[in-house]
Parts: structure tokens; C-alpha cells; sequence
């Protein structure tokens, strides 16, 4: 662009005019509002708007039960502060596993007493699905201790049976 100006727009030639429009033309491309402005910066995904899990768990837990999310702290008991029944935490879990995207074992969600559970639960649900998001197929067989076979190891499970030998 800037050769525009010098060159192509008759600088060289004296004409001001000429000079001064191809100017203004490339001011307004630049301008912050233009489509050919440099993008702004993206927000990280820790951004300070973003809910976090403990405020989420709390809204799924007082559209659950019907309370003021401001009555709703990490200490309130499902079953004493909440009354909560059988049938109503089966369906807490529910939207939790969908509000969420996890899956809450029966076993787990047994031992699950408070909203701070319910919180700390979540979250580790989470780190856990994101950590196996980044990790190949095989990477928990190779922490257990097991080892791949190589080839040579399968060729040598099947020579006794091959009869190589005679």
C-alpha cells in the first residue's frame, strides 16, 4: 500500500490530489472499526465473566430445590438445609451430569452430603475428563505398567506352533 502512494499515485508527478485520496483511503482501511484492521486479542478461557463451578453447581442446585442461590452456600446440607429425597437427588444428579457434560458414579453421588462436595466432585470430574482429552488411548496402560508387544515378540509366541523347525 504504502508503494501506492509514492510510486503509483503521481507523487512523482506533482499531483497532491491524487496523493491525498489514496491517503485517506488507506487511513480509513486502518481505522480500529474497519473489516481490514487488526484483529483484537482473544480472550483467555479463564475471562473473569465466565461462571465459575461453584456458582454454576449452586444455580443447577437452587433451580433444583426451589431457593435463593444467595441461600445456598458450600456448607448446606442436601438432606437437612434442602430436604432433599431420594428422587430429588437422583434428579440433582441428572442435571448436573448434563450442566456439566460428566458422569457421576452411583457410588460417588452416594457419599455426596453437601453442595461443597457436590462442587469438589465436579471439578475433579472435569480436570479428569480434560486430562484424558490430552493423553493417547494407551498412555493408562503405560502408567498401570503394561508394555506394548513389538513384532518380535509376537514372532516369537507363534514359532513353536509354525513348525519352522522340520
Amino acid at each position: 500500500m504504502l508503494g501506492d502512494l509514492t510510486h503509483g499515485s503521481g507523487v512523482l508527478r506533482g499531483d497532491r490530489r491524487n496523493f491525498l485520496r489514496r491517503a485517506a483511503v488507506v487511513l480509513v482501511a486502518l481505522a480500529p472499526g474497519s473489516a481490514q484492521a487488526a484483529p483484537k486479542a482473544k480472550r483467555s478461557a479463564g475471562k473473569p465473566d465466565a461462571p465459575s463451578i461453584e456458582s454454576r453447581v449452586i444455580a443447577v442446585v437452587s433451580r433444583r430445590f426451589k431457593v435463593e442461590p444467595r441461600e445456598i452456600s458450600r456448607r448446606t446440607s442436601l438432606a437437612e438445609d434442602l430436604k432433599a429425597q431420594p428422587s430429588d437427588r437422583a434428579k440433582l444428579k441428572a442435571e448436573l451430569e448434563k450442566e456439566f457434560a460428566i458422569r457421576i458414579t452411583p457410588t460417588a453421588w452416594k457419599d455426596i452430603t453437601t453442595v461443597g462436595q457436590i462442587v469438589d466432585h465436579v471439578e475433579q470430574a472435569i480436570a479428569t475428563q480434560r486430562a484424558s482429552r490430552r493423553r493417547p488411548d494407551n498412555a493408562a496402560a503405560k502408567d498401570a505398567g503394561a508394555k506394548e508387544p513389538t513384532w518380535w515378540s509376537r514372532v516369537l509366541e507363534i514359532w513353536p506352533s509354525a513348525n519352522l523347525l522340520k
